[in-house]
C-alpha cells in the first residue's frame, strides 16, 4: 500500500527497496523522522513522500449500521 509520509505510525512496516522494516516511533516536525527496530538511526523523509507499507496491525472492522448493511 503506498501512502504519504506523513501518514505513517508506529505499527506499520516500511517496504524500503528489499527491506521490511518495522516503524516503532514517528516523530513529525518540519519533516518525519522514523524509528525501526531493525536500524539504529532515524530514516528521514518530508511530509509528502509517498512510501510502500504494509500494514500488520489489526484494522478495525465497522459495525454493520457505520458500513450501510442492515
Amino acid at each position: 500500500m503506498k501512502i504519504r509520509a506523513g501518514n505513517l505510525t508506529p505499527g506499520d512496516v516500511l517496504q524500503l527497496n528489499d527491506w521490511r522494516l518495522h516503524i516503532l516511533k514517528v516523530e513529525q516536525d518540519v519533516g518525519i523522522a522514523v524509528l525501526t527496530s531493525e536500524l539504529d538511526f532515524l530514516l528521514h523523509f518530508t511530509r509528502h513522500d509517498v512510501v510502500n507499507i504494509e500494514r500488520e496491525r489489526s484494522l478495525r472492522i465497522p459495525e454493520p449500521a457505520e458500513s450501510g448493511v442492515d
